[in-house]
């Protein structure tokens, strides 16, 4: 693990070193298939910034784009749609972390050009943020600060990434002798209201948690409402901790700047369409994996603005 000063702004704008993109592709241009999470719709902060990445990567490569959105993963596992899609696509990015890994079997199988993208799958190309590494930084962050009662607000129980994270925060316990506490986990599906829900009943745990590790930023935000609601104050009273560091219009006034783990979601996007790219037009012809290192990005939240360190995955 290396460290490098603390850095306590916000993120670089995306678009500030690269040159413009065409705005659309050209008719009849060959098409790729974005598959998103169910229930997921382009305005959400995370799958906005990895739809941009993927935009501008392949409309300046003059492809065009079918966004699977939500993706009906029942349609997906079907055989004839299936094999339909070599006549209709010429590749597939599939961020859903959910897709079951019969269906990645079966497109590894058919050979079609796929990259995963935000979970590993050793059959397929993938690019993905080292989610185990980022999520112990950030438990590790809070024991450093003196906190022994750190409770997880945890994705869905079939979300691959979700699984890394809990395994991070698992290791960062045992790693330093605090005792694992079932109460102290609760899932609430990487959404913001959930997390409001669950954090309230984390607040009456007897005793409470000081600090709270949430999964995402979206359950971080629900987390830190609940606690102001309750009269308590963050971190004064309860330290936390998000994960993905994106562009949240909600952080109103009300609401402390947010201590997070980064992952590069808009460069994990423009990655993984490259190497979907390549696959398509035949210029490398094996698998290939990348694993982008995650920050600590310390902020208010966390009651600390010592340090940024870096996971090596």
């Amino acid at each position: 693990m290396s460290s490098s000063k603390a850095q306590n702004s916000g993120k670089t704008q995306n678009t500030s070193d690269e040159k413009l993109y065409p705005l659309m592709p050209p008719p009849g241009a060959p098409l790729i298939g974005v598959v998103l999470r169910p229930g997921t719709w382009s305005i959400y902060g995370f799958w906005k910034e990895a739809l941009q990445g993927v935009q501008r990567v392949a409309f300046s490569r003059g492809y065009g784009l079918v966004v699977i959105n939500p993706a009906p993963t029942s349609d997906l596992e079907d055989k004839y749609y299936l094999d339909s899609l070599p006549g209709i696509l010429s590749g597939l990015l599939l961020m859903a972390p959910e897709i079951k890994p019969d269906l990645l079997n079966a497109l590894a199988d058919k050979e079609m050009p796929s990259v995963v993208l935000f979970r590993r799958f050793e059959r397929l190309s993938y690019v993905e943020v080292d989610n185990e590494g980022g999520a112990r930084m950030a438990v590790e962050h809070l024991i450093q600060l003196g906190h022994q009662r750190i409770a997880f607000l945890n994705g869905p129980p079939d979300s691959s990434d979700a699984k890394d994270r809990m395994a991070g925060y698992v290791t960062a316990l045992k790693k330093n002798n605090i005792p694992y506490r079932e109460d102290y986990i609760l899932a609430a599906d990487f959404e913001q209201a959930k997390a409001y829900r669950a954090m309230q009943e984390l607040l009456k745990r007897n005793p409470p948690p000081t600090a709270v590790f949430a999964a995402n930023d979206y359950m971080a935000l629900g987390a830190i409402s609940a606690i102001q609601d309750e009269g308590l104050s963050v971190p004064g009273h309860v330290a936390v901790v998000g994960f993905d560091d994106l562009e949240l219009p909600n952080l109103t006034f009300r609401l402390p700047p947010l201590t997070t783990v980064r992952q590069p979601v808009y460069e994990i996007a423009k990655e993984g369409t490259e190497l979907l790219i390549l696959l398509m037009e035949g210029r490398i012809q094996e698998n290939r994996q990348k694993v982008f290192p995650s920050q600590l990005i310390v902020r208010s939240t966390s009651g600390s603005y010592i340090q940024e360190t870096k996971s090596t995955p």
